[in-house]
């Protein structure tokens, strides 16, 4: 599941909630709240580890690029191709 469809299923959460309210039963209100706002805190971990990886892939792009070697190049040398 993607960080989209955790989150839409947090907000369905929250209309479930809403309605649980409106019913007077405080208790599963309080239950879906919690798991709405886990699936959220789940959803943006996930997204934060995904930009930090993009970072880091692009530094680590642009520090292979400084030294003058292209990473298929590279692999080709370290295989022993020419």
């Amino acid at each position: 599941m993607n960080t989209h469809e955790t989150r839409q299923k947090a907000n369905a959460l929250l209309g479930q909630a809403e309605t649980a309210l409106a019913g007077g039963n405080v208790e599963e209100f309080e239950r879906m709240i919690a798991d709405a706002q886990a699936k959220m805190a789940e959803a943006d971990k996930i997204d934060q580890a995904a930009s930090q990886l993009k970072i880091l892939k692009g530094e680590f792009s642009r520090r292979q690029g400084h030294r003058g070697i292209r990473p298929e190049r590279h692999r080709r040398d370290q295989q022993g191709v020419v």
